[in-house]
């Protein structure tokens, strides 16, 4: 599997059955235009196909910094329960460390680890970075 930054709307709209629902133009190049935000793809090595997204979202705050918060992950079906999302993850902690954030983290319920349920996705988590609570 090889992981790359979307920066093509094109792009992003071939992977648009990982998305909760069809990548719109005008929002998907807001998204892309933005320094702060971030796409990343999975492909699968045999195929070429997309298999996973992840996407993130750098914020500042002025007593915590900047941090990077995993927005959505995507995993196809048959791609699940093989390491890709815990591989986007990683790679988007990679990401965050060299842009200098902290996390990556996401939100959740307090009986949640985390929402992005990585398989044990909070110790995939844990592992990358870590949200404060």
């Amino acid at each position: 599997m090889r992981i790359e930054r979307v920066i093509d709307a094109a792009v992003a709209e071939a992977g648009g059955e990982l998305f909760d629902e069809p990548p719109k133009a005008a929002e998907t190049e807001q998204f892309l235009s933005s320094p702060c935000h971030h796409l990343l793809f999975a492909y699968d090595d045999q195929t070429g196909a997309v298999i996973g997204m992840i996407s993130g979202v750098e914020t500042t705050h002025p007593d915590k910094g900047t941090e990077m918060f995993l927005y959505e992950l995507g995993v196809v079906a048959t791609a699940r329960k093989g390491g890709c999302a815990a591989e986007l993850v990683r790679a988007l902690a990679a990401l965050a460390k060299a842009r200098g954030c902290y996390g990556p983290c996401c939100s959740a319920p307090p009986r949640e680890r985390c929402s992005c349920s990585v398989g044990q996705g909070s110790r995939v988590l844990r592992h990358v970075g870590r949200c404060r609570r």
